[in-house]
């Protein structure tokens, strides 16, 4: 049950984090590897740009933590150590 868990989380983070760039990367790459998401943000720290809010739902969503917490349950599980319960609460949280 712990490996199935382990390769459920971990493929939604992949699905999210794929999904999005598939989304988002055609569109905003250029802008994000040419510096301008860098320079939009130290002009106007409180606006949020499409180039900003699309690396914040490609990148730095929740798709990549999601990967880490499976294959830290997957290694877990490899070592027959159960999850602490927190780990659930936390990702249903």
């Amino acid at each position: 049950m712990i490996k199935w868990a382990g390769w459920l989380i971990t493929l939604c983070g992949v699905g999210h984090t794929l999904g999005s760039l598939v989304e988002t990367a055609p569109r905003y790459a250029g802008g994000w590897l040419s510096w301008a998401l860098w320079e939009e943000s130290n002009a106007n720290p409180d606006a949020m740009s499409h180039i900003t809010g699309a690396f914040w739902y490609s990148w730095y969503s929740f798709g990549v933590q999601l990967i880490l917490v499976g294959l830290t349950v997957l290694w877990l599980g490899r070592r027959n150590v159960t999850p602490p319960p927190f780990t659930a609460w936390t990702l249903a949280a």
